[in-house]
This record gives structure tokens, C-alpha cells and sequence, in this order.
């Protein structure tokens, strides 16, 4: 955004700056991000395509899972937030309809995907790495991902445990091996579970599809992934901190309401739905005693960020909590930004006060995601002593 800023200055003044960043701030909302999801039947991809969308494999709109048969045609799937999120289960080379290379490119335009992500649940096939080459050979980028990680790391009959930073070192040097001249690194190759995703490497492989994106595009992914893993939620207060200036320097240059004692203006209206969206993004918007087990130690900073009407926005910034920190704190925003705001005060306050914002809601969305991710192991653990006992 600071970028922008500069070259929007440099060629057109500080006149309609304001407007500028705003439209930035949402020109992300308009951005289509397309993937490709190949790999043969009972990989994993339909329960990945799910996990990736935030959605259990019985919820509405979920891909079918543990289907046997091929997929024969291109099945399409969106974001449950973010339609302009796509990801295509396309067929598999060497399936009746695709039965070689050239019958898929002429079938599959390839050029119209973004990325593309090559599942396998044992070995890579061959039909695996001749798309593999093809899309490197058009300039687009893939990712190899072994599934079902939680089966090889499950101890056979009359064994008792596995070893397994053995086993992953063993099934990731294989699929080195079988895929010699694609990957330089094993690193480029992704061992996941799709129902552990705190394990292994489905966040890493998150961040990687992201960095493979355009700006943009990444930018996109990151505010609609939905919060899977801790490192998502890292990345995504990490962003919105980075959106913060932006929003700081259109409320110094629009603001008109006075902040008593302070020297300095906001604009409330884009303040309060800033601070909406932090809680939505963060996964806070719906948090209830019901359903995080923290809320008491917790509910306080939650109420601290809602506010139901200007007077309680303006309470809010004048706590001592929220005390202005140095203008030095904030001197690397000041000579790209700091010269075109009417007060410099008003947009190092609120720069200052979003950021604040973003820090001590990220402590409690962590807190909720590890309460959640606590309850989730209870409720495996209970329902495979019950299952122990039944059978």
C-alpha cells in the first residue's frame, strides 16, 4: 500500500488520495483465483478441496468423498465466503475421457489455472508428472502433495508405535526419487493430512500456494482462507496490520469528527467497520460462552473492539490503554504518508490504535482456535473408545 501511495503521488498529487487507498483496500474483493486439483481416485482430493474451504465433509456444498469411480468431468467448487474462489477437480490423465496428454490439453485449457496442486496417496504416477511438466513448461506453478500421512503413521497389527520422523523422512525421500528433474528440493513436496492440518506440512503448503500467487491473488487467499491452522491466523493479523495504515491515512484525510484531548479527527464510520471486519476475519464475530471455553478471561478485550455508536469509539481510543505512542515509532510511515495528512497526530493515533486492535484480538482468536482444536481431540478420543468398545 505505501508503494501505491508513492507512485499515486508522484503522478497525481496528494488530490484523491483518500479515494485511492479505499479503492485498494477492496480492489482484492474483485480478484478470481482458479486451481487446478488433479491426482487419481481416493487420494484425498475431494476431502482436501473441503479442508482447504473450512468445511467438514458432511456440510452443505462439501465435495463427495470416498467415491470410487474416476472423476470424469471438471467439478467446480467455490469459497463459501468468496465465490471468486475456484477449485476444479479435474480428471486425471490416462482416465477413458483423457486417455493421454493431447486429448487433455485439448479438453483442459490449462492456461485458464492459476496453480495447480497433483495429489497422490501412494507413489506418483507417471500421467502425475507429464502434467506436471507441461504446466511448468507454460510458466505455471504446481504442487506435489502426498495425503493420508495420518495412515502411514498408524501402527499396523501387533505393533505398537511407528517411528515417525523415519516414516516421513522415508516416504518424502521416495517421492524425491520419483520425481527427479521436477523438484530440486524435497521440500517442494507436501506431506499432509487432511484432517490434522496443525500437522506436518498443510500449513506450509498453504503459505507456499499463497507466495506462488501474484500479489493480489495472494492477497486474496489470505483474507479468505478460513482460519485452519494457527499460521493462518498469523498471516492473516499480520496482513490486516499492513491494511492498517491505509485505513489510518483515508480516516486522517476524511475524518471529521474530533477526538477530544487528542489534537486529532477520525472517521468513525470507517473506523467501527474496520474493526467489524477484524473480528470477522479473526473468527470472533459469532464467540460465545457456549462455544469458547475462555470467553470469561477473554470477554473483556472483545468488548473493548465492539462499539454501537460513535461516543463508545471515541471511549475507546481515549483509554489509557491506548496511549499515542512516539511519532519516531511510526517515522517509516511518516515520509511517504505523514506530509499529505492535514495532521499528522490523527493518522500515527489511529495507525497506532489499529494495530493495538489487531495484536490483542489475535491473542484471542489463537485462545479460540487452540480451545477448538482441544475439543476436537476430546471428541476423536471419545468416539474411538466408543468404538473400541463396540466392536
Amino acid at each position: 500500500y505505501l508503494a501505491d501511495a508513492r507512485a499515486y503521488i508522484n503522478k497525481n498529487g496528494v488530490s484523491g488520495i483518500g479515494e485511492f487507498l479505499k479503492k485498494k483496500l477492496n480492489e482484492w474483493k474483485n480478484v478470481k483465483i482458479r486451481f487446478g486439483i488433479t491426482g487419481d481416485s481416493g487420494t484425498g482430493k475431494s476431502t482436501f478441496i473441503n479442508a482447504i474451504r473450512g468445511l467438514k465433509d458432511n456440510e452443505k456444498h462439501a465435495a463427495k468423498v470416498d467415491v470410487i469411480e474416476a472423476t470424469r468431468e471438471p467439478a467446480e467448487y467455490t469459497y463459501p465466503d468468496n465465490p471468486m474462489i475456484t477449485l476444479v477437480d479435474l480428471p486425471g490423465i490416462g482416465t477413458p475421457n483423457y486417455p493421454d496428454l493431447r486429448t487433455y490439453c485439448a479438453k483442459v485449457p490449462l492456461e485458464k489455472y492459476d496453480t495447480f496442486l497433483i495429489f497422490t496417496a501412494t507413489r506418483f504416477t507417471q500421467n502425475d508428472l507429464v502434467l506436471a511438466k507441461k504446466v511448468k513448461d507454460i510458466g505455471k506453478s504446481f504442487f506435489l502433495i502426498r495425503t493420508k500421512i495420518d495412515n502411514d503413521l498408524r501402527p499396523l497389527p501387533g505393533k505398537t508405535t511407528i517411528d515417525e520422523d523415519t516414516t516421513l523422512s522415508r516416504i518424502r525421500n521416495k517421492c524425491k526419487d520419483q520425481v527427479k528433474g521436477l523438484m530440486s528440493s524435497e521440500k517442494e513436496i507436501f506431506l499432509i493430512g487432511n484432517y490434522e492440518k496443525e500437522k506436518w506440512d498443510f500449513d506450509r503448503l498453504v503459505k507456499a500456494i499463497g507466495k506462488a500467487l501474484p500479489v493480489l491473488q495472494r492477497e486474496v487467499l489470505i483474507l479468505s482462507v478460513s482460519n485452519l491452522t494457527r499460521g493462518c491466523l498469523n498471516r492473516k493479523a499480520m496482513f490486516l496490520k499492513v491494511r492498517a495504515v491505509a485505513v489510518a491515512t483515508i480516516s486522517a484525510r476524511n475524518g471529521v469528527i474530533p477526538i477530544p484531548g487528542r489534537g486529532a479527527v477520525l472517521d468513525a464510520e470507517l473506523i467501527r467497520d474496520t474493526i467489524e471486519d477484524y473480528h470477522r476475519q479473526l473468527g470472533l464475530h459469532d464467540v460465545t460462552s457456549d462455544t469458547f471455553e475462555e470467553f470469561n478471561k477473554y470477554e473483556k478485550v472483545l468488548q473493548i473492539y465492539k462499539f454501537q455508536s460513535d461516543e463508545e469509539l471515541l471511549l475507546s481510543l481515549n483509554s489509557e490503554s491506548h496511549g499515542l505512542r512516539k511519532v519516531q515509532e511510526v517515522s517509516k510511515y511518516i515520509p511517504i504518508l505523514g506530509t499529505i495528512i492535514a495532521g499528522r497526530i490523527s493518522f500515527v493515533l489511529m495507525s497506532r490504535y489499529l494495530e493495538r486492535c489487531v495484536d490483542e484480538l489475535e491473542v484471542v482468536a489463537l485462545a479460540v482456535w487452540d480451545d477448538a482444536a482441544k475439543r476436537s481431540t476430546e471428541n476423536d478420543s471419545e468416539t474411538s473408545t466408543n468404538n473400541s468398545h463396540t466392536h
